[in-house]
């Protein structure tokens, strides 16, 4: 397994929950930095700290981003890159020779006292919801979230991406509240029961039973769940004929509700190679709206998963408003068409946002013009600015860190998408 981060907080964050799966499964794993200048620390002191190798660097430079934008191969445009490519690779076939570290513990959210909620002047409203999802991931969704919740008042925070949440990392939540998340349940065979007739492995369609080293009394197999790859379905305890498979709730992650400098926070974590976030998800929708009506919030401010998938689907159904964050690049423009279809058939209204919209003027065209065929449109084009780099390295939002191009294009968006709402919810619409 190959992990291609960059060096920001993000990018280590993301690469933690990754690593663990990887080395979960007795994976070799190699880090593969980038964006990077050659004198980061923050990835390399972390790999170090789990002994996974890192594989190579590719630097930061706008000229490789105008050559992505385009669809363009790194090697074949710039051909100082070409060893350095070659060294990655050279650095990857050797990963299966290395010996594979255990798998590093994720750092736990400390739990401080609860805060006092200003009750409702009235109880049971529902706010306006407005989700920001992008396409893929690494579009700037996070960063505009975060920058939105500053601008923002009296709002109520959500982050639903839970596969790899980093909105935490720049609002910095203080805890109050931890639950633990159930959302399915895994097989479980009693070896003392066992008769080893292979019934439960033959019907498995994922191929999550396997033998032990034990046998029965009669010298077959005992066999035993792989409770990394049983997906929960409930078919072999059917098929057993000694009743020696039960099913077992299973804990997947962990949500919580927090406080921040702009307002409550409802967050989660899934855990390490477990599924069911899209349960995940509508829990902490469910949850954030009962935050936002103790706490008198205007609006609920909800970071949304990338791509199409089951926990998209759950963060958008019931919005008022989706905000799509995209970049002028062939596969920015062609996971637009995706999302905004999306949020067609699910009869949400969407507007687009174009992130370091500067680096390929005909794609950022482009995305004009389809989203304006979706009915939809731009509310902002945000320039490639290094002020993003460096405010993600310090850990601050865009708009604290200072008053670039970017931030600049970010508060001019914000009247725009709270103008979206505002039509939504008028008696005309």
């Amino acid at each position: 397994v190959v992990m291609v981060t960059e060096p920001t907080p993000f990018g280590l964050n993301d690469l933690k929950l990754a690593v663990a799966m990887a080395l979960k499964m007795r994976m070799p794993t190699g880090i593969v930095i980038n964006r990077s200048d050659g004198k980061d620390k923050i990835i390399a002191g972390y790999a170090e700290t789990v002994g996974v190798p890192i594989l190579g660097r590719i630097p930061f430079d706008r000229r490789y981003a105008e050559t992505y934008s385009a669809g363009g191969i790194l090697v074949e445009h710039h051909a100082e890159l070409r060893s350095n490519f070659q060294h990655i690779y050279a650095e990857i076939q050797a990963l299966s020779a290395k010996e594979i570290p255990p798998q590093p513990e994720l750092e736990d959210f400390v739990i401080q006292d609860p805060p006092r909620h200003r009750a409702s002047s009235t109880p049971g409203r529902v706010p306006p919801e407005v989700t920001i999802i992008s396409g893929k991931g690494g579009t700037g969704k996070t960063t505009v979230t975060a920058s939105f919740a500053v601008l923002a008042e009296a709002t109520t925070l959500v982050d639903c991406d839970v596969d790899a949440a980093d909105l935490h990392l720049l609002l910095k939540p203080r805890v109050h509240e931890a639950h633990a998340f159930s959302g399915g349940k895994v097989a479980r065979i009693d070896p003392e029961r066992c008769i080893g007739c292979g019934a439960c492995a033959e019907a498995c369609h994922f191929g999550a039973i396997e033998t032990s080293d034990a046998t029965t009394a009669a010298g077959k197999p005992v066999w035993r769940v792989n409770a990394l790859l049983c997906e929960g379905c409930g078919l072999c305890p059917l098929v057993c004929p000694v009743e020696a498979i039960a099913m077992d709730e299973v804990v997947n992650g962990t949500w919580f509700v927090s406080e921040t400098d702009h307002g409550p926070m409802v967050h989660a974590r899934l855990g390490v190679a477990e599924e069911n976030s899209g349960k995940l998800v509508a829990k902490v929708r469910r949850r954030a709206a009962e935050v936002a009506a103790a706490s008198a919030s205007q609006r609920v401010l909800t970071d949304g998963p990338p791509g199409t998938g089951c926990p998209v689907i759950a963060s958008i159904s019931g919005t008022d408003l989706v905000v799509i964050v995209t970049e002028p690049t062939v596969s920015g423009v062609h996971d637009l068409e995706r999302v905004l279809d999306l949020c067609r058939h699910f009869g949400v209204r969407a507007l687009v946002i174009i992130n370091k919209a500067d680096l390929n003027a005909v794609q950022a065209d482009r995305i004009e013009r389809l989203a304006a065929d979706r009915g939809s449109g731009v509310v902002a084009r945000i320039p490639f600015d290094m002020q993003v780099h460096e405010a993600l390295m310090q850990g601050k939002t865009l708009i604290e860190y200072g008053d670039g191009p970017a931030a600049q294009a970010i508060r001019r968006a914000w009247p725009a998408v709270c103008a979206g709402v505002e039509a939504l919810r008028s008696p005309q619409s």
